[in-house]
């Protein structure tokens, strides 16, 4: 089943003919695609433009082969995977003759940086790292080792003597075909060769450097006849490889292959790596949730700009709204899932149905910066904060309560905080959760209260009672409702705080580290959280280039943040913690929620914006420095693993539960 999580279809101009004819081939084209890499895939984008072939090669020849003369009427293709390659695919007319052209496809990936306490190498984004120690380190896409993927390994060997030595030992028990052996750099040694591995021929690359103390092991794979899109790819993670003492300096940009697993030449067939035994046995497992078909529930997000609808598996869906200028914020379905509210440019209000045709209504242009609408536990009625204009000495507001027109009473505010955000990264992650983080709270609860933030700062939660006020805490911070209504999780000095909002009892839960963000699955019993372990600013402000890289970095100098980001789960009954996931390169966790049917957890990410800094000052050329622009990504971790896997560059996701039913 073809399926698409970000799809851009670029049609190029043909005749009428020509587009009937190609999009009636584009499906016979997929599959072939899909045989050549021997797995399915998710298409993102493709094109495709009218061609003329001169012989039976299709514009594609491969050295040693012979083809017949004549001209062949086809398409040039062109297709967006979700591995990060630009495959290009020619054909005729109707699909009967196609080919695979590896060495015009090329990839189209942005990098991270993988560090330990032995070495320092770049990996494609896609590609997770997997541990053995410190001295072996596998990557591979998604985390995913098969004959039809590419994937790489880094092993460090102490005192093995010089390269070659190397690369005899680890070759000593493999048969390898069309073996050739070149000198790599000042010190190293390269190997290239070809094995079996089940239906496939696979590539291997290993290199061996070497420094005064240890050894380094690179070795690097993929599919034999996509060898050529990958092996620019290992290219530049084998350019990128430093060991710690710095002493190993690669010199040859133009060398091949990525690495692989525990032994890459040996290494058996699996679909995705599981979760370790012993992390599985603690991870706790939420009781059974009524059982929801993800395909029928609707699925809300902001892609380029504008609030989609659509489904998990069929992303982005149809556009709500056409105006991708105008910022949209804080969208928020009712809990009976006909409706669904959003903030756009800060202060105006709007709601549109979910199962009447009709547009978007405006429901108010004084909202209060900052503050979600509130729909009411039933889902009939819509509340939000109304900026009154009133204000007095230290920056306190007077806002309102405002249902249907109908003020219900006021509220007083402190608003004196400087909301200007000069780092991208900032940015992303203040529309994922709130200013620096924190959330300003607005919630209908039963029996017609609000709990809200009284200060801008996010601190603080307040419950409103018909004019009433009861102090929660003025040291609570990033609260997160229950699908219940009846519970808050909110972060303190302490840990994680839970309150019963009927007694307003709490329980403070230690946490392993201190929280980031907070997140609940649908049945209330499981918690979600994140955390963040600096590894330390990199400031660059070189004054010598400040007015040519400035424009560019749109700050200077410029600072640049990278965290390990790690998602916890805590059982409440019992307060069971397990780390979930570790992501090192990146600068935070947005959103997290549990997914109603209880397959995993869906969360928005943040990366670091490194490798930006890092493209723009090594001069990158523009289309780099863009793709390394950092975007929110939506990633999915299912409930038996720990690989999480990426969805789609989305913000602000969540999906429209009709609460009401499930509560009843």
């Amino acid at each position: 089943m073809r399926k698409s999580l970000i799809l851009l279809f670029t049609l190029m101009c043909f005749t009428p003919v020509y587009a009937q004819t190609a999009e009636a081939t584009l499906a016979v084209i997929e599959n072939f695609l899909r045989q050549q890499l021997g797995r399915d895939y998710v298409l993102l984008e493709y094109n495709f433009e009218a061609a003329t072939w001169q012989d039976s090669s299709l514009g594609c020849p491969e050295d040693g082969q012979t083809y017949t003369p004549g001209t062949i009427n086809g398409y040039s293709w062109n297709f967006l995977t979700d591995d990060g390659i630009r495959y290009r695919v020619h054909s005729n007319l109707d699909g009967s003759q196609a080919v695979l052209c590896a060495r015009m496809s090329e990839a189209n990936l942005t990098y991270s940086t993988f560090s330990n306490n032995l070495f320092t190498i770049r990996h494609p984004n896609l590609w997770t790292a997997q541990r053995s120690g410190e001295s072996e380190v596998s990557y591979a896409f998604r985390g995913q080792l098969g004959c039809n993927l590419p994937g790489a390994a880094v092993y460090v060997v102490v005192n093995p003597g010089n390269a070659e030595a190397v690369l005899e030992s680890y070759l000593s028990n493999t048969s390898t075909e069309g073996r050739i052996n070149a000198p790599f750099g000042l010190t190293g040694s390269q190997t290239v060769y070809t094995t079996p591995c089940n239906d496939f021929q696979r590539k291997w690359q290993a290199t061996a450097l070497t420094d005064q103390n240890n050894a380094y092991l690179i070795v690097q794979w993929s599919p034999e006849n996509l060898y050529p899109i990958w092996k620019p790819v290992f290219g530049e993670m084998l350019n990128s490889f430093t060991a710690v003492s710095g002493s190993v300096v690669v010199q040859p940009a133009n060398v091949t292959a990525p690495t692989t697993a525990a032994n890459p030449a040996t290494a058996e067939v699996s679909a995705i790596t599981p979760m370790p035994t012993e992390i599985a046995a603690q991870v706790p497992m939420p009781p059974a949730a009524p059982m929801i078909d993800l395909t029928t529930i609707p699925f809300i997000h902001v892609f380029l700009g504008d609030i989609h609808i659509g489904r998990l598996n069929n992303l982005p869906g149809i556009p709500l709204t056409q105006d991708e200028i105008s910022a949209k914020t804080h969208i928020l379905p009712s809990p009976n899932g006909q409706q669904v509210a959003f903030i756009q440019d800060e202060t105006s209000l709007y709601s549109f149905s979910l199962v009447e045709t009709r547009g978007i209504q405006r429901i108010s242009e004084k909202t209060a910066r900052g503050f979600p609408p509130a729909w009411s536990p039933d889902g009939t009625q819509l509340a939000y904060m109304r900026d009154t204009g009133a204000s007095s000495s230290g920056g306190v507001m007077q806002l309102e309560i405002v249902v249907n027109e109908n003020v219900l009473g006021s509220l007083s505010f402190t608003a004196n905080c400087d909301t200007t955000l000069r780092y991208q990264v900032d940015r992303l992650y203040a529309k994922e959760t709130g200013f620096q983080g924190n959330n300003l709270m607005f919630a209908w609860l039963f029996g017609d209260r609000f709990v809200y933030t009284p200060n801008c700062t996010g601190q603080g939660l307040t419950i409103w009672n018909a004019g009433q006020e009861t102090d929660l805490g003025e040291n609570l911070r990033r609260a997160q409702l229950a699908p219940d209504l009846n519970r808050i999780a909110a972060i303190s000095d302490e840990g994680i705080v839970i309150i019963d909002l009927s007694t307003l009892e709490q329980i403070v839960i230690p946490t392993t580290a201190p929280p980031d963000q907070l997140g609940w699955d649908i049945t209330g019993t499981q918690l979600y959280y994140s955390t963040l372990t600096a590894a330390g600013p990199t400031v660059f402000d070189d004054a010598s280039r400040q007015t040519e890289l400035e424009p560019i970095l749109g700050v200077f100098p410029f600072e640049s943040r990278l965290n390990t980001v790690r998602l916890y789960q805590i059982d409440i009954n019992n307060h069971a913690e397990v780390q979930r996931w570790e992501g090192q390169n990146g600068f935070a966790i947005g959103r997290i929620q549990g997914l109603p049917d209880g397959s995993g957890i869906l969360f928005t990410y943040i990366p670091s914006d490194r490798v930006f800094l890092a493209a723009v000052i090594n001069g990158e050329d523009p289309a780099k420095i863009f793709q390394s622009i950092p975007q929110t990504q939506l990633f999915f971790l299912p409930t038996d693993s720990t690989t999480a896997q990426p969805l789609a560059y989305t913000a602000q996701p969540i999906l429209a539960v009709p609460l009401v039913t499930l509560r009843n």
